[in-house]
C-alpha cells in the first residue's frame, strides 16, 4: 500500500510537471502580447509592416490599373496635388504613361519579397555555421571565423556587381547576392552566444547522457539564441530592402518593366528637376517601410530581451 501511494504521488507530480509548463507558456504569451502592446513604437511599426505586406499580397485587387499598361498620350501626369493632374491617376503616370500608384503597390511585392527571402537565406546559412563554429571550436571555429572576416572585408558593391555581371540581373540573383553578403552577421552573433551556452550545465548533462552533437546543437542550444536572431533578422530586412533598391537604382537589380521601388528611383533621377514627385514617391515608400520595420525591431528587442523576461 505504501509503494502504491508513493507511485500515485509520483504520477501526480509528473502530471503537474507536464501541465504547469503549458499553462506557463500561454500565460507568458499573453503577458508578452500585453507588454508589446505597451510599446507604442513597436505597435506603430507592426501596423506599418502589416499594411505593406497586405498591400503586396493583395496588389492585384488593390491596384487600380495594371502596372504594365502603357498610354503614351498621358505620360508624366502629375499627382493630384499639382496642377494638370488627372483624377483617374491620383499619383500621376510615369514616362510611358503607366499608373504610378499601381506601380508603387506592385513595387512593394518585389522589395518586401527580396528583403524577407534574402534575410531567410542569410540567416539559415549564418546560423548553421555560427552554431557549428561555437560548439566545436578549434579548426572548425578558425575556418568559419576566417571566412566571416574575409566576407566582412570584401566590398559589397564589388561582389554584387561582379556576381550580377557573371550570372545576369534577376530577382533570384539579387536574393542570392544579398543572402551571401548578409550571413556573416548571423554567424558572428550565434557563434558568440554558442560559446557561452555550450558550457552551461544542461548542455554538459545532455553531452553526459550520450546525446549526439547535432541534437545538442539544434535542440538545446539553438532555441536559446533564437530571440537575438529574430531581432537582428527584423532589422536586417530593412537593410536588405535598401540594398535591393540601391542595386536596382544602379540598373544592376530588378529589370524593367517589373515594378520595383529601386528602378523607379533610377527612372526618376532623370526628372528630378522637372518632375520631382517621380523620385520622391518611391523614396517615401522605401523610407516608410524601412522605418516601420526598424520600429518593429525595436519593439521586438524590448519584448525578447532576456533581462526583461525576468519581469514576466
Amino acid at each position: 500500500m505504501i509503494e502504491t501511494k508513493q507511485n500515485l504521488e509520483v504520477e501526480t507530480d509528473l502530471d503537474q510537471t507536464l501541465i504547469i509548463p503549458s499553462i506557463d507558456f500561454f500565460g507568458r504569451v499573453r503577458l508578452g502580447i500585453e507588454k508589446f502592446w505597451k510599446q507604442r513604437i513597436g505597435v506603430a511599426g507592426a501596423i506599418v509592416v502589416i499594411s505593406m505586406c497586405v498591400m503586396a499580397i493583395f496588389a492585384p485587387d488593390i491596384a487600380p490599373y495594371s502596372p504594365y499598361e502603357q498610354d503614351i498620350s498621358i505620360k508624366l501626369l502629375p499627382p493630384f496635388w499639382q496642377e494638370g493632374s488627372n483624377p483617374t491617376h491620383i499619383l500621376g503616370t510615369d514616362l510611358l504613361g503607366r499608373d504610378f500608384l499601381s506601380r508603387l503597390i506592385y513595387g512593394a511585392r518585389v522589395s518586401l519579397a527580396a528583403g524577407f527571402l534574402s534575410v531567410t537565406f542569410a540567416a539559415s546559412l549564418g546560423i548553421t555555421l555560427g552554431l557549428y563554429a561555437g560548439y566545436y571550436g578549434k579548426w572548425v571555429d578558425s575556418l568559419i571565423s576566417n571566412a566571416v572576416n574575409i566576407m566582412l572585408g570584401f566590398p559589397f558593391i564589388l561582389l554584387a556587381l561582379a556576381s550580377i555581371a557573371i550570372v545576369g540581373p534577376s530577382f533570384k540573383t539579387i536574393v542570392i547576392v544579398l543572402g551571401i553578403t548578409g550571413w556573416p552577421l548571423y554567424a558572428r552573433l550565434v557563434r558568440s552566444e554558442t560559446l557561452t551556452i555550450r558550457e552551461l550545465e544542461y548542455v554538459e548533462a545532455a553531452r553526459g547522457i550520450g546525446c549526439r552533437s547535432n541534437r545538442i546543437i539544434f535542440r538545446h542550444i539553438f532555441p536559446n539564441v533564437i530571440n537575438s536572431i529574430i531581432v537582428v533578422g527584423t532589422l536586417e530586412v530593412a537593410r536588405m530592402i535598401i540594398l535591393e533598391s540601391f542595386l536596382s537604382f544602379l540598373g544592376a537589380g530588378i529589370q524593367p518593366p517589373i515594378p520595383s521601388w529601386g528602378n523607379m528611383l533610377g527612372e526618376g533621377r532623370f526628372h528630378i528637376f522637372t518632375n520631382s514627385w517621380y523620385i520622391t514617391l518611391p523614396g517615401i515608400a522605401i523610407f516608410v517601410t524601412t522605418l516601420g520595420i526598424n520600429m518593429l525591431g525595436d519593439g521586438l528587442r524590448g519584448l525578447l530581451d532576456p533581462y526583461a523576461q525576468v519581469k514576466l
